[in-house]
């Protein structure tokens, strides 16, 4: 495949997912400390919904602490549509 063909298949790509990106919204999620420190080593189980994950599909998913409020959270983005 030549450059030219590679970088408009390549733009093509981006497109798409820069569309799907726009379509997703945004949460915020209170958890428990024993949920955040779990999900630190990688188990999130508790945290999301099956139809989230399965459905929806869960993206970028950060887990956060305030120590003013001593709470602990998760931010992350839910897809458009429910497969």
């Amino acid at each position: 495949m030549s450059g030219n063909k590679l970088d408009n298949l390549a733009r093509c790509v981006l497109d798409e997912v820069r569309k799907e990106f726009e379509q997703m919204t945004s949460h915020k999620r209170k958890i428990t400390k024993e949920q955040f420190q779990k999900a630190q080593n990688g188990n999130w189980d508790g945290i999301f919904m099956e139809h989230e994950v399965c459905g929806y599909g869960v993206y970028g998913e950060q887990l956060h602490y305030d120590p003013d409020k001593d709470e602990y959270y998760v931010t992350f983005y839910l897809g458009e549509t429910c497969d």
